[in-house]
């Protein structure tokens, strides 16, 4: 399927979830080790980019907001209230209920700063309307790429000064806002990629060097700052080798999902 149409639902865009799924689960079951800190190089940014990839700012902002509340909201708060309901359930049963953890927890879900897995659904939704604001103020990619780059900039002199994560985690999107972008580039370039990618020689070249890219970048991560990617703990290590090595995963995995299209993963 070409990677213009839009309109139906894209195998590969499918196919990229899944193997992001996959790869989410795998790293919290491998907890530590190369694996894991492999994995983590790339998958979250990866449906940040696949997010951006499939964004659009054609509604006007009051029904683009509903759309998106829909979209995210609704999951956020479905998923989140069992979630919470069985926290203060658990805590009953283990006898450590108090009203004070109560109302923290509660707090904590209402708010959002980084609370379980939720918080990629938080970031997710905000990234999404500061990013359409991002759009209609700069008409040119020059001109998104400049307020992206300065958003990244100052989301990590924020962390840099000990900044602590912010309600709905809106201090996340500063520093995911690049991958977002990039995704919404690729896809304004998506037939030029579809040429690029049409040769099976062209894929099978661009998933080695992309591969290597991501791992080398990430190697290098950790052994000279000891520290990789883990955007819930606000951890970016050396940034220039943080994203050299995320856009580098992200841009192996895409490619990879075009080989083949395998239903179970499509499926997830």
């Amino acid at each position: 399927m070409s990677l213009a149409e839009t309109k139906n639902r894209i195998d590969w865009i499918d196919m990229a979830k899944g193997y992001g799924m996959l790869a989410v689960i795998i790293a919290h079951i491998v907890y530590s080790g190369p694996l894991h800190a492999w994995i983590y190089t790339f998958h979250m940014p990866l449906f940040f980019f696949l997010s951006g990839y499939v964004f659009s700012n054609k509604d006007k902002f009051d029904l683009f907001i509903k759309k998106k509340a829909k979209a995210l909201l609704i999951p956020y708060f479905t998923l989140g209230i069992p979630m919470v309901a069985f926290k203060v359930l658990y805590s009953l049963y283990q006898k450590t209920f108090t009203i004070d953890s109560t109302i923290e927890l509660v707090k904590n879900f209402v708010f959002q700063k980084r609370l379980w897995t939720l918080w990629y659904i938080a970031c997710l939704f905000f990234l999404n309307i500061i990013f359409y604001l991002v759009t209609k103020i700069a008409k040119k990619n020059i001109s998104k790429a400049v307020i992206v780059i300065a958003m990244a900039f100052i989301g990590l002199v924020y962390y840099k000064s000990g900044g602590l994560p912010l309600p709905w985690n809106i201090d996340a999107c500063f520093m995911a806002i690049p991958f977002f972008f990039g995704g919404f580039v690729l896809k304004e370039n998506s037939n030029k990629i579809d040429n690029l990618l049409s040769q099976t020689k062209n894929k099978i070249l661009l998933f080695l060097a992309f591969g290597l890219i991501n791992v080398v970048f990430g190697y290098l991560n950790i052994k000279t700052t000891g520290k990789g990617l883990e955007m819930f703990d606000s951890e970016y290590a050396n940034p220039l080798f943080t994203y050299i090595s995320a856009f580098a995963g992200i841009f192996a995995v895409i490619i990879f999902s075009r080989f083949f299209t395998i239903k179970p993963i499509r499926y997830i």
